[in-house]
């Protein structure tokens, strides 16, 4: 009867997991779709309203917009998320960042911001270049020497 219920368990675990990649993966060709309709000086409201309605809801599909002024000029950035890698980490390199100056659409890309800052690549191969941890070196204890004559002996 524990058996049945371990397996059950692991049955609806796995299905969920399933089902949220699907969910993601759902989302993402909807975004993708979404990115045809998208043209500079969009207002952003309109540009909100392509994506789906739990859009800023949902955590994995999107960042916190950033927002800044400069020269009397309000940006905000909203990152839409358009491809996922596998690899639990939630980089630049799965989103697409639009650029919103005084609630037009100015740009979009990675380019117009210098590029991607976090890359899973970079992440993986910063983790493969760790050195290793140093391990500790065992102690040693040190015995007092005599000497006499010709002969060493412990004290």
């Amino acid at each position: 009867m524990k058996l049945m219920a371990k397996a059950l368990t692991l049955g609806t675990a796995l299905f969920m997991a399933g089902c949220s990649t699907m969910k993601v993966d759902e989302e993402i060709a909807h975004n993708k779709a979404m990115q045809n309709h998208v043209y500079l000086g969009m207002p952003s409201q309109e540009f909100l309203s392509y994506w789906k309605d739990d859009y800023l809801d949902a955590k994995d599909m999107t960042r916190e917009p950033t927002r800044f002024a400069k020269d009397g000029t309000i940006y905000t950035i909203y990152y839409v998320r358009i491809n996922r890698i596998a690899d639990g980490a939630s980089t630049d390199d799965e989103y697409t960042p639009y650029v919103f100056a005084n609630d037009r659409l100015q740009a979009f890309g990675w380019e117009v911001l210098g590029g991607p800052k976090n890359t899973s690549w970079a992440l993986e191969a910063a983790s493969r270049s760790r050195p290793p941890k140093e391990k500790k070196r065992p102690e040693w204890k040190t015995k007092d020497l005599c000497q006499d004559g010709l002969r060493t002996y412990e004290c």
